[in-house]
């Protein structure tokens, strides 16, 4: 058992269970290590188990690669018939196969994850895991007794950690896992977040990392542990495919989304559809370059008729930006939040790739370029007359004729974007 001391200036780690969405938890990892956190325990369920063993190993890059490898076959024995069920491929199954499917499935008793077994095996040192300065522990339940089990690293027989990891990952649609006579389902049944073992071991600052659903257990332990635990939740904004698609681009899109969804929970990013490296008011910048002709020409573009005397600044803030707020429904006050609310709408309606970081005048550059373009015709669109053509324009004019000199790179972007795009090669 790691001491006290340990869990009072370090944070614990809780890595829900979610099958196939595991590499979403790796990426959040490489994020806290890259946030400086220091990581006292690590605590999961069902695949969270299975990556805690690789967070307490600090084996980034094995576990990395595993999931960017990892096939239906790394994983379980089945037929093609029953791969083409999990990939939702019902389609294509005549009834005479699916009867052959269900009669394989019940007459086994689920399916065969021997496969999945012999790779923890592999690549899981049980040693190492029990002489890491990172305390473990998972979540399981006995069929047998009809109890949870929350296991902590000590707890487990010695030369049985993976048996015990495999009856945490033990999905309902597995073959029972049995250890020394006892059945065991996936912990997740009970409790797919174990956060209290964080509490038992005197944490006092938690991350949940919330790729799966949540049990009235978890709500429950999260309403107990309120007031003792400084808990954050980092949980995917996007899903690409469920708990049983074991698939390498499926798990790049997931370890990415991990990797900048909880450098968005630490503010280090910003945006509710996309991921924005230190925004800033770039349109009022570019607005208060332009010559007074050609502030009253963007302001025709929006429908605004400016205070003629006015300075740009009061033009800007007073008139411009009010009718932008309203143009996107915004209900942000600070001229940043509106510019960027802005720049993600009409990002969004191009169809911007959503995973990765940019900066707001990347966003604003590639909208310019989308509308210059025209977009396989989506600039004729009734959607976009209607609703997007004013603001486009608008932003358009601003990037042709403003002053981009004035636009700079944020600082720490440069490194922060080297380390980003590293994160699926690195060493």
């Amino acid at each position: 058992m790691k001491t006290v001391a340990v869990a009072l200036s370090s944070i614990a780690l809780v890595l829900s269970g979610g099958g196939g969405k595991g590499a979403y938890e790796i990426g959040a990892w490489r994020a806290l290590t890259d946030l400086g956190f220091e990581i006292g325990g690590v605590y999961g369920t069902s695949v969270g188990a299975i990556n805690g063993a690789a967070v307490v190993l600090g084996e980034f890059e094995k576990a990395r690669d595993a999931w960017l490898n990892v096939t239906f076959e790394d994983v379980m024995r089945i037929s093609p018939g029953m791969e083409k069920l999990l990939r939702g491929k019902s389609f294509d199954i005549s009834l005479l196969e699916l009867r052959g499917i269900l009669n394989d499935f019940f007459g086994k008793g689920g399916i065969d994850v021997t496969p999945l077994r012999d790779l923890l095996k592999k690549f899981i040192p049980e040693d190492a895991v029990r002489s890491s300065k990172i305390d473990y522990g998972l979540m399981a339940y006995s069929m047998s007794r009809m109890e949870p089990m929350m296991l902590f690293i000590e707890d487990i027989p010695q030369g049985m950690l993976a048996d015990y990891i495999l009856a945490s990952a033990n999905f309902p649609a597995f073959t029972r896992e049995e250890i020394r006579g006892e059945l065991f389902i996936d912990g997740g049944v009970y409790s797919n977040i174990p956060l209290k073992m964080a509490q038992l071991r005197g944490f006092k600052k938690a991350v949940v990392v919330d790729i799966g659903t949540r049990t009235l257990r978890d709500i429950l332990t999260y309403i107990s542990t309120f007031s003792d635990l400084d808990v954050v939740y980092i949980r995917p904004r996007e899903h690409f495919g469920g708990l049983l698609t074991f698939d390498p681009e499926v798990s790049r899109k997931y370890l990415l989304e991990g990797y900048l969804d909880t450098m968005a929970a630490y503010g280090v990013l910003h945006g509710k559809t996309y991921y924005c490296y230190h925004p800033e008011d770039i349109l009022g910048k570019l607005f208060m370059t332009l010559s007074s002709n050609q502030r009253k020409i963007a302001a025709d573009i929006l429908g605004v008729n400016l205070s003629v005397n006015a300075s740009a600044e009061y033009q800007y803030t007073h008139e411009i930006l009010p009718k932008l707020r309203l143009e996107t429904l915004s209900v942000e006050n600070e001229s940043s939040a509106i510019c960027l609310r802005i720049l993600e709408t009409l990002a969004k309606f191009f169809d911007f790739q959503r995973l990765r970081p940019y900066t707001p005048s990347e966003l604003l550059e590639g909208i310019a370029k989308k509308y210059d373009q025209g977009v396989d015709g989506v600039i004729n669109s009734v959607v976009y007359k209607i609703r997007y053509e004013k603001i486009a324009s608008f932003l358009y004019f601003l990037w042709r004729h403003g002053n981009r000199e004035v636009l700079k790179t944020p600082s720490g972007y440069d490194e922060f974007l080297q380390r980003f795009e590293g994160l699926l090669t690195a060493k």
